[in-house]
């Protein structure tokens, strides 16, 4: 199976990850990945179809952040940014998965499981000095007005939350699964969206122009230790019409969910 490759010109990336056509500018981690439909069209011509997996470093002022290198290494895209002011060092690895259910067979799902992409985000973030408290969160922003929260991957249940644009939606820890799922303005994408456990804050789904913002804290203010690498992993998964087939969408989300839960974190430098 030959593995999605990211290629990396400057500071700007672009990947295929099946039907989809990826681009990131890694010196604003901020804007995240954009997604085009057609991988055969000119994306410099092209508005994206959605914006996921960004990553907000600081709360600080524009431009106190600043990129220190950043290489292809694999099916990883990796960057290294800095914030001098407070004396922290941001290490973002974007891993793209052309086939989510390569490694065995799906027992739930008789589709074509070549459609099921997935992108892992991993944040790691290290200070050298007492208090800093950066805030690091993630920013996906899509064309849809309701979510889908999975309750159970065992069961593979899902919540309807329709968003409200003025107070939008707010997640902390429950117990449940903190994997959400888009339907897709426009056609009958799906885009899925689930944080590690062991990682999850806080999530905020807000409505504008049209758009659902997806914001997860990834690290709290008193997380950051002296000397202390902290680590958040992130996954988005890209769920394409044929790919569903007969099959329901949330047994998928369920299945994705519960090999990220069980899967090891990736090695890291």
């Amino acid at each position: 199976m030959q593995l999605p490759a990211w290629r990396l010109e400057n500071h700007r990336a672009e990947l295929e990850l099946n039907s989809w056509r990826i681009a990131l500018d890694v010196a604003h981690p901020e804007q995240g990945l954009s997604l085009y439909e057609d991988v055969a069209h000119d994306i410099t011509q092209s508005t994206a179809a959605l914006r996921v997996l960004g990553v907000a470093l600081s709360d600080g002022e524009a431009g106190e952040t600043s990129i220190a290198e950043c290489y292809v290494r694999g099916e990883d895209l990796v960057a290294t940014y800095t914030i001098p002011r407070l004396a922290t060092r941001v290490q973002i690895y974007w891993r793209a998965i052309g086939d989510a259910f390569a490694d065995d067979t799906f027992s739930d799902y008789d589709g074509d499981k070549s459609e099921v992409g997935a992108i892992d985000l991993q944040v790691s973030v290290q200070t050298d000095v007492l208090d800093a408290s950066p805030r690091v969160s993630t920013r996906s922003v899509l064309a849809c007005d309701r979510a889908f929260r999975l309750l159970s991957p065992r069961s593979a249940a899902l919540k309807l939350a329709t968003i409200d644009p003025a107070a939008g939606i707010s997640l902390v820890p429950d117990g449940s699964p903190t994997c959400l799922i888009f339907p897709l303005r426009g056609g009958e994408d799906m885009y899925v969206e689930m944080v590690h456990p062991a990682d999850f804050r806080q999530c905020q789904i807000s409505q504008r122009d049209e758009n659902a913002i997806v914001e997860h804290c990834l690290f709290a203010e008193k997380d950051l230790e002296k000397g202390v690498i902290m680590r958040a992993r992130v996954r988005g998964l890209l769920i394409r019409p044929s790919a569903a087939g007969e099959g329901p969408v949330e047994a998928i989300a369920a299945e994705a969910y519960a090999r990220f839960v069980e899967a090891p974190p990736p090695l890291t430098t």
